[in-house]
């Protein structure tokens, strides 16, 4: 494999999409390679553990930087780094999921807007750009796909359903297979323990003091850190749940969603048959992918775009749009989308940030061109 960086073919490839992004007043920061590991396998997935490289130091929680974005996100959060627009051109250390023969180590060069508030023409920008990069470097022969789990989490917003079974639904979209699952459990089909239900009928305050005489008559104390409160909410909440399931066309219409693969005229005009009458949220959404989708044609920098509802959904901090661009063997040349959640998340929600960012693989782009000379 070529080095990645100091090698002609790879470097010019990146000095064009460099000059691309920095058109979008971005400034150029160095991250730190050394990471701590938990906030990776929180936003990637404990599936990636495999793929990352972990840090063979004193400390058994720290990893290789796997992904820039959140890296400059864990310093934004920290305070380390102000909000702003960024470039970030360097080396990212994760493996291919399911080609065990591929590198770790990866060149990647992304630009990320952090206080950049959520409209279709903003974002779009970013979109256009990345194409502009792409193009600037000689690479005209690609694909752009779009997914919009911010869509999705709108549409669960919009169901009759328990708070609780709505958060593990947005928390397992990015694992399709948990996802199926909590569905699956959501609709209904478990039905209430006989305390849950009966505690659900008291006061919190009663509810503590039932199961406090009842803890006291079988001679047995509260274990580990939970306090006789807490335990007490869970058992009300489990009966709550039961009593605000997930209802069978709703499944069905977030199932529908889920399946919407086709060109973007036409999966925008599916996706409004399927989500007529769902409520303000939804018509918003389905607005602002109009309006996107306006803007690309009108600059005719995308060719042909798709949507695929499923795209993007391994990575969790992706809350808005998203896209990724392939070339014609289907190699993922980059992509991005929008995470204005993730700053909130880690944070503990005392800061907040929309953000919008797009990276791209200069070193396959290369490939593309010179076929892996």
């Amino acid at each position: 494999m070529s080095a990645l960086f100091g090698t002609p073919r790879i470097d010019r490839v990146a000095s064009a999409i460099s000059a691309t992004f920095s058109a979008l007043g971005s400034t150029q920061i160095n991250l730190p390679t050394v990471q701590p590991l938990l906030p990776y396998l929180e936003f990637l997935g404990e599936a990636y553990r495999q793929n990352i490289v972990e840090h063979d130091g004193d400390q058994s929680d720290l990893c290789l930087c796997p992904d820039l974005t959140l890296a400059l996100a864990l310093q934004i959060a920290s305070g380390e780094t102000a909000t702003g627009a960024y470039q970030l051109d360097g080396l990212v250390f994760r493996g291919s999921r399911g080609n065990s023969g591929a590198s770790p180590v990866q060149r990647h060069i992304g630009v990320e807007l952090f206080d950049a508030p959520e409209n279709a023409q903003d974002d779009g920008r970013v979109v256009e750009a990345t194409i502009s990069a792409l193009k600037s470097a000689g690479a005209n022969a690609f694909t752009l796909t779009f997914a919009d789990p911010g869509l999705v989490f709108r549409l669960i917003d919009s169901f009759d359903l328990h708070e609780n079974w709505k958060a593990r639904l947005k928390k397992s979209f990015s694992m399709p297979a948990t996802f199926e699952r909590d569905m699956a459990d959501a609709i209904g089909g478990t039905e209430t323990p006989t305390l849950p239900r009966a505690l659900a009928g008291l006061s919190r305050d009663e509810a503590k003091d039932a199961l406090a005489d009842m803890f006291e008559m079988v001679n047995i104390t509260p274990f580990g850190a939970r306090s006789l409160e807490d335990i007490a909410d869970r058992l009300i909440d489990k009966a709550k749940e039961a009593e605000q399931p997930l209802q069978a066309s709703d499944a069905e219409a977030l199932k529908a969603v889920c399946g919407v693969d086709a060109p973007l005229s036409e999966a925008l005009d599916q996706l409004e048959t399927l989500l007529v009458g769902r409520g303000a949220a939804i018509s918003e959404r389905l607005a602002y992918w109009r309006g996107m989708s306006d803007q690309l044609a009108v600059s005719g920098a995308a060719n042909a775009p798709r949507f695929d509802a499923n795209l993007g959904r391994e990575l969790s901090y992706y809350d808005g749009f998203v896209f990724e661009c392939h070339a014609p063997d289907g190699t993922v040349l980059g992509g991005g989308g929008r995470y204005d959640g993730l700053i909130g998340a880690l944070s503990g929600n005392t800061k907040t940030s929309g953000a919008v960012g797009a990276m791209l693989r200069p070193d396959r782009i290369a490939d593309m061109l010179t076929g892996g000379a």
